[in-house]
C-alpha cells in the first residue's frame, strides 16, 4: 500500500472519528435542551451552521417539533407539523415520523391532528400503514368495534410485527372493552404488553387497563389463552 493511500484513509478516518464524536455531542445536547422545553434554546441550537450537516434535518425537525407539542405552542406546532408533513424526508425517517406522531395524538386523543397526519399517511400509498392506522383512528376517535375479525385474520401475515402488531391488539383490546366483553380485553391488553417495547407510546396505558379490568375478568380462563 502506497504512503498517498495511507494518507487518504487515515485522513478518511479521523474524518469519521470527528464526525460521530460531533453526532454524538450534539445529539445529547439537543435531548437534554429539548426535555427543558426551552425553545429559544432549541433554536439556538439549531442555527449553528454545522448541526444540521451532523444529525440531518429530519433529526433537528423532530426535536422542534416535540418541544412545541410539548409546550402546548399548538398555533406553532400545527404550522411546523404540516411542514414537516410536506418535507422530503428519507423514506423510512417520514414513516417513522407518521406512525410515531399519529399514534402519539391517538393516545393523547388528539383528534384534529390524528386526523391531518392520518390523511398524509393516505398520500404514501403505503398500504400495510394505512389499513391498521385507519383502524386505530376509527376504533379510539369514532368507537368503532367492526374491525375484530379483520384484524384477527390479519394477525396470520407477516405484514405486521412489533409495533405495528402491538398496536393492532391494543385496538382489538379496545374493542372487546367497548363491547362490554373484558376477559376478551383483559386478554388483548395483557398480549399488548408483551409485544410493545416499553418506549411504545401504549404502553404506559396497558397496566391501568388490566387493574381498571382485573376485578371483572376470572384469570383462571385466561391461563389457557395467554
Amino acid at each position: 500500500m502506497s504512503p498517498i493511500t495511507i494518507g487518504v484513509i487515515s485522513i478518511a478516518a479521523c474524518i469519521m472519528l470527528i464526525a460521530g464524536i460531533l453526532k454524538n455531542f450534539y445529539l445529547k445536547s439537543l435531548i437534554k435542551t429539548s426535555e427543558t422545553g426551552d425553545l429559544d434554546a432549541i433554536n439556538a441550537m439549531l442555527s449553528m451552521p454545522l448541526i444540521k450537516v451532523v444529525l440531518s434535518d429530519y433529526v433537528c425537525d423532530l426535536y422542534k417539533l416535540k418541544v412545541l407539542y410539548r409546550t402546548r405552542r399548538m398555533i406553532e406546532f400545527e404550522e411546523f407539523l404540516n411542514y414537516m408533513l410536506k418535507a422530503d424526508y428519507k423514506e423510512e425517517n417520514k414513516k417513522s415520523f407518521l406512525e410515531l406522531y399519529f399514534h402519539t395524538f391517538v393516545v393523547k386523543n388528539e383528534q384534529k391532528y390524528a386526523k391531518i397526519v392520518l390523511d398524509t399517511i393516505k398520500e404514501t400509498n403505503d398500504v400495510v400503514m394505512e389499513r391498521y392506522c385507519n383502524w386505530s383512528y376509527e376504533v379510539f376517535f369514532n368507537n368503532r368495534t367492526d374491525f375484530i375479525d379483520e384484524m384477527d385474520k390479519i394477525m396470520d401475515t407477516k405484514d405486521y410485527y412489533g409495533f405495528t402488531l402491538g398496536a393492532i391488539i391494543f385496538a382489538m383490546a379496545k374493542q372487546y372493552e367497548l363491547l362490554g366483553d373484558k376477559q376478551n380485553a383483559y386478554l388483548y391488553y395483557y398480549n399488548s404488553k408483551l409485544v410493545f417495547h416499553t418506549s411504545a407510546v401504549y404502553y404506559p396505558l396497558i397496566e391501568p387497563k388490566l387493574q381498571e379490568l382485573e376485578p371483572d375478568v376470572d384469570l383462571s380462563k385466561l391461563k389457557n389463552e395467554k
